[in-house]
């Protein structure tokens, strides 16, 4: 199967996004066309939003979250057919249109979500009406010592011990970037939850491809909010490679931590947010055992320090480090999960 197929009008799945309170007439829509509208289908929680308004926002990262939440309502909204591949033509309302009309955006764009989820994607954009809802108090961000990379910390063992190995605590940004919301821990950045929740589509697709698009960006703005160019994917190499290496039985290969996808969604960052962000996966030629053994051998570090962590499915089961079983909670990061 193609990790790049071309876009084909045949059986398309056509996604119109509208913004809150837009009236769209049934008799103007394409056949077979589903509406998505803002406030109602797609819906901000005002309380997430605040998280986000501080110092450099721009009505460009709000953008960036409409478009994100509108990949998820249609990568949901329709079942795959036995040959894996959908064809979808997605229109959206941006703020800053001429953004996101140039070229390199839009081939960057379709060459990561076509890379990522094995389907056809045709996205366009129009004209918002409505103007961002965050940008009102700008606060600043204010870490105390400036951080020299991001992680995406679920408080599992790949984060912990990745986070660790990647640097001191002073100069981690751990970004929470979760489904719920969750009580912030020691390190924590501001931004701990997706700040939006997609209803109606029925949930009639569970692979969600897309949700690794989804986390990724949101990490980027975070880091470039933050000032931070460096974002360390905690995955090992059986997470990271062993899907596309090994993809199951007329399944289309699973991209969302593998280099190739990294790769091409720091191209589209370049592309709209004219940002450079780096995503680094320094244990990407590592098992999870090894990573854990090389966390025990820093100085001050135990096995306590690994069997306090938490996982994302609250489950329990034993790892081997070097020798050891160290019972643990599942560890899930959250760019994965």
């Amino acid at each position: 199967m193609s990790a790049n197929p071309k876009y084909s009008p045949m059986q398309e799945k056509r996604l119109i996004v509208i913004e809150k309170g837009q009236k769209r007439s049934r008799r103007t829509l394409p056949k077979g066309a589903v509406i998505a509208e803002v406030g109602r289908h797609i819906y901000f929680n005002p309380a997430v939003l605040d998280s986000f308004d501080v110092k450099g926002f721009e009505p460009l990262h709000y953008d960036m979250l409409v478009l994100c939440a509108a990949i998820e309502f249609a990568d949901r909204r329709w079942k795959r057919p036995l040959g894996w591949r959908r064809t979808f033509d997605v229109a959206i309302p941006v703020i800053d249109l001429k953004a996101w009309q140039k070229p390199e955006v839009l081939k960057a764009l379709h060459g990561v979500l076509n890379h990522l989820t094995g389907d056809a994607w045709r996205l366009t954009f129009v004209q918002a009406k409505n103007l961002s809802p965050i940008g009102t108090r700008q606060m600043p961000l204010d870490f105390g010592k400036a951080k020299t990379f991001a992680v995406a910390y679920s408080d599992g063992l790949d984060s912990r011990a990745v986070s660790a190995l990647s640097g001191s605590e002073a100069e981690a940004l751990c970004i929470r970037v979760a489904g719920n919301r969750q009580r912030r821990k020691n390190g924590d950045s501001y931004f701990t939850q997706i700040p939006f929740k997609v209803k109606g589509y029925r949930g009639n697709e569970s692979s969600f491809r897309s949700r690794g698009f989804q986390f990724a960006a949101v990490t980027a703005i975070a880091a470039q909010l933050s000032n931070v160019t460096r974002v360390i994917v905690p995955e090992s190499g059986q997470g990271a490679l062993g899907p596309v290496l090994l993809p199951l039985h007329n399944i289309y290969a699973d991209y969302r931590n593998h280099p190739t996808f990294f790769r091409k969604m720091e191209r589209f960052i370049k592309a709209v947010l004219g940002y450079r962000v780096r995503f680094e996966q320094p244990r990407l030629w590592s098992t999870k055992g090894q990573t854990l053994r090389a966390f025990l051998d820093m100085i001050g570090k135990s096995e306590q320090h690994l069997t306090s962590t938490h996982s994302c499915w609250q489950a329990r089961r034993v790892v081997n480090v070097g020798g050891r079983t160290v019972g643990s909670s599942v560890a899930c990061a959250r760019l994965a999960c």
